[in-house]
């Protein structure tokens, strides 16, 4: 028997109005602050009949996969932010925004801002426009090194051949396990795009988007780090400490961490076509909305090949 459970606790306060005594030529000011705390706790219970990975090596029990009782893991997070809408003109607007959060630990803090801006360029045509950048943290479950789950691991042996060239098959014990060294996952983004209302009810809106995420969380390959060992070690002895050797000198267990490795870019088009028109006592919507995907390029590894996602 195995339990999991994860518990959040979130207290929020949020003041929101318009600012006093302060105007511009479009309007009043607009504005939002606020606060937050976070509490999570992560904590996994096993059955001590199914325990049987040993740290100090070998297997213990009936269920050679899975390891001892985790630990507790808790996770604290603040954060803060504030908003300002700016009505600059009748006809532009600006959108404002900042937030801070501090994870504490290894994990540390971050200030993302976003700024966004409308322009009514003339009665019938709206630009409009966007930039920001966003964060997600490792969560407790990942940051956990202490629980080790075990598998078979099939690979190729690079080190059976000449230069790394081997491919004879070969087989050991993969472990895969958190990591408390995880960073941030970060993201950009910014859109631009139009939009146009005409008087016989079509609207068009087009807008182009681009997405830049790093650092994404990702279990590493045990097959990509015997090879990427045996180039660096010219087909020499395994270094990379995540590899076990055996007395014979051949490999018998790979630690398969997560790591922050993958690196996606993407971009594209947002069409959005409608229109309104008369029908009996009320009016008939026609709208559709089609997506073009122009690239989604993937890299999985600093430094490795890009894979053309789209």
């Amino acid at each position: 028997i195995s339990i999991a459970e994860t518990q959040y606790e979130t207290l929020d306060g949020v003041l929101a109005g318009e600012l006093p005594f302060l105007e511009l030529p479009g309007g009043e000011i607009g504005f939002a602050v606020g606060a937050q705390s976070r509490r999570e706790r992560f904590e996994q219970d096993l059955d001590p009949l199914i325990l049987g990975y040993a740290a100090a090596g070998g297997f213990l029990g009936d269920r050679a996969s899975v390891s001892g009782p985790s630990p507790e893991r808790r996770q604290q997070v603040t954060a803060a932010f504030a908003e300002l809408a700016l009505p600059v003109l009748d006809t532009l607007e600006l959108s404002l925004a900042g937030r801070h959060e501090d994870y504490g630990g290894g994990i540390g803090d971050t200030q993302d801002p976003k700024i966004a801006a409308r322009w009514e360029a003339l009665d019938w045509l709206t630009v409009r426009g966007s930039y920001g950048t966003s964060f997600r943290a490792p969560t407790p479950a990942q940051l956990d090194p202490s629980r080790p789950t075990a598998a078979n691991l099939p690979y190729i042996d690079p080190r059976s051949g000449p230069n790394c060239t081997g491919t004879q098959s070969a087989f050991t014990s993969s472990f895969a396990t958190g990591n408390p060294n995880l960073k941030p996952e970060k993201s950009t983004n910014y859109n631009l795009g139009v939009q146009v209302d005409s008087a016989n009810g079509l609207r068009v809106g087009v807008d182009y988007y681009n997405f830049v995420f790093e650092d994404q969380v990702a279990r590493s390959s045990g097959q990509a780090i015997i090879l990427a060992d045996c180039r660096a070690t010219n087909g020499g002895a395994p270094q990379d400490p995540r590899i076990t050797v055996g007395p014979l000198g051949n490999i018998i267990g790979v630690l398969a961490t997560l790591d922050n490795l993958s690196t996606v870019e993407t971009d594209g088009v947002d069409l959005s076509v409608g229109y309104t028109l008369p029908l009996g006592p009320g009016d008939l919507d026609i709208e559709n909305q089609t997506t073009y995907l122009a690239s989604y390029d993937i890299q999985n590894t600093p430094g490795g090949p890009l894979i053309d996602g789209a």
